[in-house]
């Protein structure tokens, strides 16, 4: 008798297992609603979690930081940059925050600028994913908020 029955679990078994692979993979490829790979689309995708109200010139400025003068090489070592930011935060104890890491955000910014090649950063396109790239690797060490937009202030880049 149970060797009747065993090629029957056996079959049983494997349609189980092939209906638990497919709905796994519905689930990750086609209903769940993935990250976008662009950094610049995750840049806005975790900026729209953050509330949309506007703020006057005055609350802008008490949320702002400015980097100013970061001097650098590019993954290219022909190329140099000298580079400034405004970091608007979320909140002012984000901007407190940020103020007290700003050593650790000098460190990702030289970090990421090491490894951008310059035709990467030109024009408006290549600043915008710049500009992800930073946001997508300096909101993770604050805690009291986020950083809600990212300005390049200054910018030279040079061949020597």
């Amino acid at each position: 008798m149970v060797k009747k029955l065993l090629p029957w679990l056996i079959i049983i078994m494997v349609a189980i297992a092939m209906i638990a692979v497919t709905a796994f993979v519905l689930w990750e490829y086609v209903i769940k609603d993935p990250l976008p790979d662009d950094p610049a689309d995750r840049a806005r995708a975790s900026v729209a979690d953050v509330e949309a109200n506007r703020l006057s010139a005055k609350q802008i400025n008490e949320r702002t930081v400015m980097i100013e003068g970061i001097t650098t090489n590019l993954a290219d070592i022909n190329y140099m940059i000298q580079i400034s930011f405004a970091f608007q935060l979320s909140n002012k104890k984000a901007k407190e925050e940020f103020e007290l890491l700003a050593h650790s955000v000098k460190a990702i910014i030289i970090q990421t600028l090491a490894d951008t090649k310059p035709e990467d950063i030109q024009g408006s396109a290549g600043q915008d994913a710049l500009v992800a790239k930073l946001m997508n690797a300096i909101n993770p060490i604050l805690r009291e908020g986020v950083v809600s937009k990212l300005e390049i202030t200054d910018k030279i880049m040079t061949r020597y």
